[in-house]
Formats: structure tokens, sequence, C-alpha cells
């Protein structure tokens, strides 16, 4: 049987809902029918937000109402899948009374009305933020809810002290496997991002992410899709990037570069060019550069155009340092010596990467050499067990130290089975194979569960024969491969 989740919903909000009647919701259900993704979700609830801090302005209107305007477009981008669902919030509801939490709408089934219906109960923000309350509370909510359980949490963070990491920690003990904890974070404040942040992680199977990049139909499809649906079979990923095609907006990239949510190329300096082929990875914002990513030399006299203070330099004049000629330089007597700043043996009139950390090999312009560093992970199981065997423990730190090593990287864990029993016994299986071995990275080494991907293939791959003991041990296994580039010493 699917597996399902249940979700509890922490969000901020306010009476007035403020969202573009032009945006239309993503439709997921013709996914669902094609049974590409299955239902995880049995109950949610929404925990509203209402205490002061969300009256302040962010982007042009009261970070409630543009926090309201979220959930009403969750409500809308939920398919039509059979649900409970329920809503408490966290407020001032009097003047100099202190802030608490209040079970609003008691759970039961779930229509699009009656959430949308629930939000009009929210009244003008006060007070401080008793998140660890709304927390606590949701605890007890849920004592009489079947199920796996989630919480996603919509605030912005703010005027909170450590005690909500304490409440979420606690929840996650009560319930263990069967709870996960998101959040969506709004405004801009770097300290509520990261409170949320670690909220979130106790749950060791939910993640946050900004209200800005859930605010359109395609953001809210992704998040609620990774909420509250699953996949049922691993997406076609062609260029093994670690991005399905069906949300790869650059199917063709080379194999072994790193690339964003969207599966493009990264481009650190957002010139334009991607990392992988910019020889100026460091460009300033706005600066126009060539198909290699440095800055444009329109004059060709090693000053480049939005530092050079004379463009126009008839070409082969010397200049000084704004890129200008003076009468004086027409009379030296003697070359100049020539100033390797960076030591790299590349004269810096040459050098289009001057600041290249010392000890890195580089190529004639000056610019590191880059390698592809590699990693595997092969962890075998008994039959019918997804339990990790205390031999393997050093070969998945090894996988955990070269994650820790280079932070970009993310990994997909799959895993295997052989060919005895029933195929949806074994890919439920294989599931909890690849499940225990990310579990186990996320708990021990505290990799962050948003760069582990778990997919759970069955008998599909073996990579011996089932016809023998041997061979059937073989296949059942957890893998794991990880590519990244790094520059070469």
């Amino acid at each position: 049987m699917t597996k399902r989740a249940f979700v509890y919903l922490i969000a901020g909000c306010m009476l007035v809902f403020i969202c573009s009647p032009a945006l239309m919701a993503q439709d997921l259900n013709a996914r669902l029918r094609s049974g590409v993704l299955v239902q995880k979700v049995d109950t949610f609830m929404v925990l509203t937000d209402s205490t002061f801090s969300m009256s302040y302005i962010y982007k042009g209107q009261e970070k409630l109402a543009f926090e309201k305007s979220l959930i009403r477009l969750m409500n809308q981008t939920i398919p039509d899948i059979k649900l409970r669902a329920g809503m408490r919030t966290l407020t001032q509801y009097r003047v100099f009374q202190d802030s608490t939490s209040k079970l609003e709408c008691g759970i039961t089934e779930y229509t699009k009305s009656g959430l949308d219906g629930s939000l009009n109960v929210l009244k003008r923000p006060l007070g401080e933020s008793p998140l660890a309350v709304a927390i606590n509370g949701a605890s007890s909510d849920l004592r009489s809810e079947t199920g796996n359980m989630a919480v996603i949490i919509f605030s912005d963070g703010e005027d909170m002290d450590k005690a909500p990491i304490d409440a979420a920690r606690s929840m996650k003990g009560q319930y263990g496997q069967r709870v996960c904890i998101y959040a969506v974070h709004i405004g801009d404040s770097d300290v509520g991002f990261k409170l949320l942040e670690k909220v979130a992680a106790e749950g060791a199977c939910g993640f946050v992410v900004k209200g800005d990049s859930v605010v359109s139909a395609q953001g809210m499809a992704d998040f609620v899709e990774k909420v509250f649906l699953t996949s049922a079979k691993p997406e076609v990923d062609s260029d093994g990037d670690g991005v399905p095609d069906s949300r790869d907006k650059c199917p063709g990239t080379p194999a072994g570069v790193s690339v964003d949510r969207d599966g493009c190329p990264l481009d650190s300096d957002r010139d334009g060019v991607p990392d992988y082929l910019d020889k100026c990875p460091d460009t300033p914002a706005g600066v126009q550069v060539d198909r290699s990513g440095c800055p444009l030399d329109s004059d060709g006299d090693g000053v480049p155009d939005y530092l050079d203070k004379c463009p126009d330099t008839p070409r082969g004049k010397k200049v000084d340092k704004d890129g200008c000629h003076t009468e004086e330089m027409k009379v030296e007597r003697e070359a100049p010596a020539v100033v390797d700043s960076d030591g790299d043996g590349v004269p810096d009139a040459a050098d289009k990467c001057p600041d290249t950390p010392k000890g890195v090999k580089v190529d004639k312009d000056g610019c590191p050499i880059q390698e592809k560093v590699r990693i595997t992970l092969d962890v075998k199981f008994d039959t019918g067990k997804a339990v990790i065997k205390p031999r393997y423990h050093k070969e998945i730190k090894k996988l955990a130290d070269f994650m820790i090593k280079y932070p970009e990287t993310k990994a997909t864990i799959e895993g295997h089975t052989d060919n005895v029993g029933k195929e949806a016994a074994n890919v439920k299986l294989s599931q909890a194979r690849a499940d225990s071995i990310k579990n186990y990275l996320v708990k021990k080494f505290k990799i962050a569960p948003s760069r582990l991907e778990a997919v759970g293939y069955g008998p599909k791959k073996p990579i011996a024969s089932n016809k023998t003991a041997d061979g059937r041990q073989k296949n059942r296994r957890v893998e794991a491969e990880i590519d990244t580039v790094v520059m070469k010493k």
C-alpha cells in the first residue's frame, strides 16, 4: 500500500486577501491519474501566525497579506485527493494579554472551501510569536489521527528564541518517522530564515523555502508536490544532472556540471556564462562580458571597459591602471619588469584570472584548471531487511565526508533488491533501504535532507544473476554516486 503522510501546516496570515486574479494554480491531477505521482498525505492542519511582526510591510503589502495569499494558492493547488484538515493560530487575542495559540478549527474532512473559509477568522496581528506553544499544541491535536505527519510553517521566524526548535524536537520524539517538518519563510530576515531552517531540520525529512519561491503557480506546484505527493516510479533524467526531464529547463547539461533546481548550470556571478565555462567567475554584477565570461576590453589595453577611463586608447599604447596613455610612458628607457601578482606563471597583463589561489594549476589565460572528482557508495543488505550493518558505517562516512567537503553536491541514493518475492513488495523494501541510508546521513552527519533523494528500484536493476545466492546477495544493495568539479592543484 502506498505510504501516506499527515501534514500540519503552520502559517502567518491576516484577514485581507491579496493575490493576482490572473494567477491560476497549476493542475497536478493529470500526473496523479497517469500514475507518475501518488498520494502520501492523509491529513493536514493549518496553524496560522498572526503576531505583530507580520504587520510589517514586505514587497508593498503587509507580510500577513502576502502569507495569506500563499495559503490560498496552496489550497487551490492541492489536487483532488481525500484528506482531513484543521487549523490552529498563534497570536495575542486581547491587548495586554500574553500571546498564545488556539485551535480555531478541529481536524475534519478537508474541502477547499472549508480551508478558505477558516482563514476568515484571522484578526489583526498582535503580540510576540509563541511558535513553540503552537507546535506543542499541534502535537496534542494530532494524537487521535493515524498515518504519518508533517509540520509546515508559514512565518517570518522573527521575535523567537530557541524554544520552537526544542518543541519540534519533542514532536519528532513523540511521532518518530511519522512526522516531517516544513517551513515557508516570509520576509527578508536572515535570522528568521535560519531559525525556521533549524526547526525544519528537527523533522529530518522536511525543508524550508522562501515565500518568494512559491508565489508563482510553478513554485507552489513544486512545493505541494513535495509535501503531499511522491513519485510512483523514478522519472527520466536524460542528462543525469539530478533534475528529472519533466522539470529540467536545460536538458542537455554536460555530465558533471553542477546545476540549480531547474537543471541549469550554475552561474554564480550571473553574467550569462555558466560557471563551468566562465574564466572570470567573479565578474561584478551588471558588467558586460565576452563568451568566456570576462569583462569586455574594447581597446585591448588590458583594462576592462567598466574600469577604463580612456576607452579609446590606440592599439599598442601603454596605459596606466585607469587605462590612460601618458607622455611619460613614451620615453621609458627600459622595459618594465614583468608582474605576476598571483604567482601562477602568467603575467598580469595576460592573466584573465588575476586572483588565482596559490598552488592552483592554471591554463594559458591564468585561469584555474578544473578536474572532476567522484565518490561511490555500495552497501549490501540481508534478505528482506533494510537494516544497515555496522561494517558499512565507514563506507557511509566516506560519502558524508565527501558531501561535507563539497557542500554544493547533491546525492541520489538508489535502493535495490533481488527478485525473490513480489515486485511491489521489493520496490517498497528497496525504498526502505534507500531511506535508511538517507536517514543515517541526516541524523549521524547532519547532511541537509534537501541534498539527498532516496529512490527504490526494487529488482529492476540487477548487477548479478538472481539464479545464485551470491548473485542475489550482490543485488540486495544501496548505491550512490556523486560527481563534482573542483580546481586542480
